[in-house]
């Protein structure tokens, strides 16, 4: 189970309540499977399109992989395509790295793909470094962050939401990892950026 789920807690947890959780809970706001997938296509808004694809994850698991790859290929919002592609990989490690290789890496996601297929895949991903003197820390990484929230209602009624990355950064700000090189494996430094907080 655990290598089927390689990056899911609910998964590789050994605590069968964190399990039961997502067995037995609705969702906040009840959708159906159609409208997800309609959203997911059609919707204006990107914080809506990601939320949808990542709640339809969130019930199908691997079942929903060639459904999920099909919209992530015609996606054209460049935060929607990294968040889902790396659920793709959370959800089927190696059908996505064999996609990758059918298809090619495409350039959006050359990156996210690197990071996760660090052997076989280096000839395909071409990129450089740049750091700035002047700055504090040699690295400064945005950080994107799914959420799952769960809240029982009523004694033994268990209710969740999803916050997909766009969401959960527009409700709680931009979540930043910043290091030093000499220092990297030992300290990192959380920032988190905030729109319209303040001026100064």
């Amino acid at each position: 189970m655990i290598s089927k789920y390689r990056m899911d807690p609910i998964y590789a947890a050994e605590d069968n309540f964190v399990r039961q959780l997502k067995a037995s809970s609705g969702a906040i706001v009840p959708r159906s499977d159609k409208e997800l997938l309609s959203d997911a296509e059609n919707h204006s808004d990107p914080a809506v399109r990601e939320h949808a694809l990542f709640e339809y994850s969130y019930r199908k698991d691997q079942a929903g992989v060639p459904t999920i790859l099909k919209i992530w290929e015609g996606e054209t919002d460049p935060d929607v395509r990294i968040s889902v592609f790396d659920e793709l990989v959370r959800l089927d490690y190696e059908a996505v790295k064999s996609y990758l290789e059918w298809q090619g890496v495409p350039k959006d996601v050359a990156h996210q793909a690197l990071a996760h297929y660090d052997a076989g895949l280096e000839e395909r991903v071409a990129g450089s470094v740049q750091s700035d003197p002047d700055e504090i820390f040699d690295q400064t990484i945005p950080l994107r962050v799914m959420l799952r929230e769960y809240i029982e209602v009523e004694p033994n009624k268990w209710l969740y939401h999803i916050f997909a990355p766009i969401q959960e950064r527009r409700v709680a700000g931009q979540l930043l990892a910043c290091t030093k090189v000499e220092t990297r494996h030992e300290r990192v430094v959380l920032t988190k950026h905030l729109e319209g907080l303040n001026s100064d």
